[in-house]
């Protein structure tokens, strides 16, 4: 009986990520398709063409999108397990998006226990995630005129926890169910898939850690736990 119910699960699941797919492609080949017809009439103009050409290759940028985070979505499983110092990720994941924390005019607060945390796990998969979660919190705060982001790293116990807060307007009740959704996104058509927090759950419970939040009409933390490594207690 059990079996079965895993099974039914998975195929709902299954079943959920495909139609995702579907509806994902849809969109961009759709459109595609009437700029490929409107290319085959003879009466167009050089300028019209080069138009249409350039919705083509913008439509052909967003198939590649999708395709790749769905990769990233199929290799979350694949995580090398290493001992990394997770203060350098997540510092490696804010130097990647420097630019756009100052041109944001976002406020960034550091607040690391130390300068080192060990920790087992791929530095590449974990910079992904943070990547993620400091690039959703700067965009959530896009229309605020004060824009505050906190980054926090403590150990606790047998594990680090890493905390990414910002200031904006906090995630409505209803959708906090389904904010790890596959292909749930919040973002206007075309500038997401959905598929990021999603692969960064998936990535993090491959560590044997936990990803969650907290929220209010005062801004939102995600939180990061991850097992400490033992080179941690080795320095203690």
């Amino acid at each position: 009986m059990e079996e079965r119910m895993f099974l039914l699960e998975k195929y709902a699941s299954l079943g959920q990520i495909a139609a995702g797919i579907a509806h994902e492609l849809n969109n961009p080949l759709s459109g595609m398709l009437l700029i490929v017809k409107e290319l085959q009439k003879d009466n167009l103009s050089t300028e019209e063409k080069l138009q249409y050409l350039s919705l083509l290759y913008e439509g052909m940028l967003r198939v590649q999108s999708i395709l790749r985070e769905l990769l990233q979505f199929s290799r979350a499983e694949e995580v090398k397990a290493e001992t990394i110092d997770l203060v350098d990720v997540l510092e490696k994941s804010l130097g990647l998006i420097s630019h756009l924390i100052s041109k944001n005019g976002v406020e960034l607060k550091k607040d690391y226990e130390s300068d080192r945390i060990w920790v087992k796990g791929d530095a590449k998969k974990l910079g992904q995630v943070f990547l993620n979660l400091i690039l959703n919190a700067i965009q959530a705060m896009e229309a605020d005129a004060q824009k505050s982001l906190t980054i926090k790293v403590k150990a606790e116990r047998e594990h680090a926890v890493v905390s990414i807060s910002d200031t904006g307007p906090g995630i409505p009740e209803e959708l906090k169910l389904k904010v790890f959704e596959p292909f749930f996104t919040t973002k206007p058509p075309g500038q997401g898939t959905g598929l990021g927090l999603t692969v960064a759950l998936a990535i993090i419970q491959k560590h044997q850690g936990d990803l969650w939040f907290e929220t209010s009409s005062s801004g939102t933390t995600f939180y990061v736990k991850l097992p400490l490594a033992k080179q941690n207690k080795n320095e203690a």
